[in-house]
């Protein structure tokens, strides 16, 4: 498994594919909502999972 140091970073600085997601409220969230603002992106795959 290799390190985030070590890994390649060749997709910095390029856009990202548009995609769309569930919230916890249950509305629909689109990254294409956001376009042209600052957003940032957190992803927890282990948060509240007991594990």
């Amino acid at each position: 498994m290799a390190l985030a140091s070590q890994a390649s970073a060749s997709w910095v600085g390029e856009a990202a594919p548009d995609f769309e997601v569930e919230t916890t409220e249950g509305r629909t969230q689109r990254l294409i909502d956001y376009r042209d603002r600052p957003l940032l992106f957190g992803f927890f795959p282990l948060a509240f999972t007991g594990g």
